[in-house]
């Protein structure tokens, strides 16, 4: 079990159980599938027409490496800290805990407060930063080890039993990689991440720069992104007697049983938004749910619907002002990344 759970259940231990209500799910149609990605969009002076260009504008994170000059300065050594910053937020990783958590469970030299403690602990609990007595938060990072951090991130989402290529890479510099870093390098490499640098040399004990940092961390996502193509998420909603029907359909098209992990018995979410953001609705608001782990299992080429109809007096109330409609799904899954944004359905057109 991974380490995500074992975290649940030590939290599980102190929580106190309360009264779940029912939960529906049927099946429906999938016809279109919601594309998450893993982009944002920023702009530096230094990386037009560069080789690093469009990883540095989609994951050179400005709240991360600008110092306020308007330069990525792609060649810098990266830090350790930076790049468990950058990696949290390029792969999207969202982690909800029961109780406060504090870094120094992990490590003796990064402290809750520190800039990026949160994102390292979620590394770290997901598995993906491997757990020592020191992190070295402003040291610089190795290639080797960064590659290592990569295929653990690889393997956290793509699953341990993904198939990889076994097709050896040489390099002129093999007797610099480090025993224990050997298979995730061969891996990174049959998997298209990682290429070497010039004159098929892999220069693994090197600090890794900021540009190859994001590179290889940009290739991960998207490759991750056409791994998880085939578990499409969709939200609908539409009106039914004068009341609002929402759906929210998890469809799985690949060859495996799809798992999604629940801390407590409430698996989905529904609300409602204005033109401001403001809530309307909230389809758990008025509910509890008892804390107690649950999985749901979608077999291959199979699908899971869960729903809500909000009646006609509640509707009425604030039909005229809703804007926005979105569906969650409250877990986590080894198998796809869970959009913690939710899922937006569109707006049901008015009758008559």
């Amino acid at each position: 079990m991974r380490k995500i759970k074992k975290l649940m259940l030590s939290a599980l231990i102190v929580s106190l159980l309360t009264l779940a209500l029912p939960l529906q799910a049927i099946a429906e149609d999938v016809s279109n599938v919601n594309d998450n990605k893993l982009i944002s969009a920023n702009s530096y002076k230094d990386v037009s027409g560069t080789w690093f260009e469009k990883w540095a504008g989609a994951y050179g994170y400005q709240e991360i490496f600008s110092n306020g000059d308007g330069l990525f300065s792609p060649d810098q050594a990266i830090t350790r800290m930076e790049f468990a910053r950058m990696l949290h937020k390029a792969l999207g990783i969202n982690m909800n805990y029961f109780a406060a958590t504090d870094i120094a469970e992990y490590y003796n030299d990064v402290k809750s407060s520190d800039k990026g403690a949160n994102e390292l602990y979620d590394l770290v609990t997901c598995g993906i930063i491997d757990t020592k007595n020191s992190f070295r938060p402003s040291d610089t990072l190795s290639r080797d080890e960064m590659i290592h951090f990569i295929m653990n991130a690889f393997r956290h989402f793509a699953g341990s039993d993904y198939a990889i290529t076994e097709i050896y890479r040489l390099f002129e510099d093999d007797k610099d990689i480090r025993p224990e870093y050997s298979t995730d390098i061969q891996h990174s490499c049959n998997l298209g991440l990682v290429n070497g640098r010039s004159g098929n040399y892999l220069f693994p004990r090197d600090a890794a720069t900021r540009a190859e940092a994001v590179t290889i961390a940009g290739k991960l996502a998207e490759l991750l992104n056409k791994i998880e193509s085939k578990v499409s998420v969709q939200a609908k909603a539409f009106e039914e007697d004068g009341a609002l029907r929402m759906t929210l359909t998890v469809r799985n098209d690949s060859d495996k049983t799809l798992k999604i992990y629940h801390s407590s018995q409430q698996l989905f979410d529904f609300k409602v938004f204005d033109k401001n953001g403001n809530s309307l609705y909230c389809w758990s608001a008025d509910r509890m749910f008892a804390q107690v782990l649950s999985t749901t299992e979608i077999a291959p080429r199979k699908e899971i619907v869960f729903s809500d109809t909000i009646g006609k007096e509640t509707y009425s109330k604030f039909k005229d002002s809703m804007k926005t409609i979105v569906g969650y799904i409250i877990g986590t899954s080894d198998d796809f990344k869970i959009d913690a944004n939710g899922y937006s359905a569109s707006v049901p057109m008015p009758v008559g």
